[in-house]
């Protein structure tokens, strides 16, 4: 079938000739005109046109698969605003007319800020700190935020003034770190969670706080200075701890021995007055005769415990080598 160029012209689905010049194009009609004209065309054609369809389709469809890895979630936007949020896994959008974010809501990132800063007793210090967060909630994170990572600076920022400016430099170079640096942390974490921006505060750590220039030698010397004198107040509290406990001991010691000495010289004085007292009855039948055997136990004690050298009357001896004799026995001892 042939058609002149003005029947062509009138069946074109794609015309951009309207009857009125005010009104659109009536797309109804135009998808109408294009399913008469693949009918008119003949099989051949519209199997082609279908197949093309179809393979579109299917690049389309293909297109739309992405995989959300372990630790993200990725964000579904259809056009241009939020639809859905997806978690691990293959996952499927709709090209050009849905578009998709995918977000790491594991990884633990850091921000690291430092500054010269007035104390409140009128020092400066040159304070730096570093912020380790992640995010938490991609949904707050992409829209109720323009730039979350420029906030989160500024947060960090206006928080470490705010505590410094209200610290003694003193605290911020020495004794108070760990105080200034919780403030910090608190301060943070409550104001970010006004902005609802998607980023949580794993922990917040300072890194450094060092004086003026001018004064960090004067600064340096105090600190050891300080040092100095922890250092010595640890060496007298081990040795009072070393000297105390031996001194309680040694004093125990000599009492629970003296105790013991006691105990032993009266109950030795005790057992002497009962062995006096055992005599007395014998002494009184025969005194002479207590008082021999008295003394012979006397000297027996006596002389047990000397050195002896009994000489015979009846031999004449020229030379007796005492000395000799008492060098031995004291050797023998």
């Amino acid at each position: 079938m042939e058609f002149t160029k003005a029947e062509k012209l009138n069946n074109d689905p794609w015309n951009r000739q309207k009857r009125d010049d005010n009104q659109p194009p009536d797309i109804d009609a135009i998808i109408k005109n294009l399913f008469k004209q693949f009918n008119d065309s003949g099989s051949s054609q519209g199997f082609f046109l279908v197949g093309l369809l179809s393979a579109l389709l299917l690049i389309w469809g293909l297109a739309g698969i992405f995989v959300v890895s372990e630790g993200e979630t990725a964000i579904v936007l259809r056009f241009g605003q939020f639809n859905r949020e997806l978690g691990r896994g293959l996952k499927w959008y709709a090209p050009f007319i849905e578009s998709k974010f995918i977000i790491n809501t594991e990884k633990i990132s850091t921000y690291e800020y430092d500054a010269e800063m007035l104390t409140t007793d009128e020092n400066y210090a040159n304070v730096k700190v570093a912020v380790m967060y992640r995010i938490n909630d991609a949904k707050d994170y992409k829209f109720n935020v323009e730039n979350p990572i420029d906030t989160l600076k500024e947060v960090t920022a206006s928080a470490l003034r705010q505590v410094v400016g209200q610290s003694q430099l003193e605290d911020v170079l020495s004794s108070g770190k760990e105080r200034i640096r919780a403030e910090i942390e608190d301060t943070i974490v409550s104001t970010l969670k006004d902005y609802d921006i998607g980023i949580q505060i794993r922990a917040v750590k300072l890194l450094a706080a060092l004086p003026p220039k001018q004064v960090s030698a004067a600064f340096e010397d105090a600190i050891k200075a300080r040092e100095d004198e922890q250092r010595f107040i640890n060496i007298a509290e081990a040795y009072h701890n070393e000297i105390i406990p031996n001194a309680k001991g040694k004093a125990s010691r000599i009492l629970n021995e003296a105790l013991a000495t006691k105990e032993a010289t009266i109950l030795r004085a005790q057992a002497e007055v009962k062995g006096f007292d055992a005599l007395v009855e014998t002494y009184k039948k025969s005194p002479s005769l207590l008082s021999e055997r008295l003394y012979i136990q006397t000297m027996e004690n006596v002389l047990s415990k000397t050195p002896k050298v009994l000489i015979s009357s009846e031999q004449n001896i020229a030379y007796l080598p005492l000395q000799e004799m008492f060098n031995k026995l004291k050797g023998s001892e």
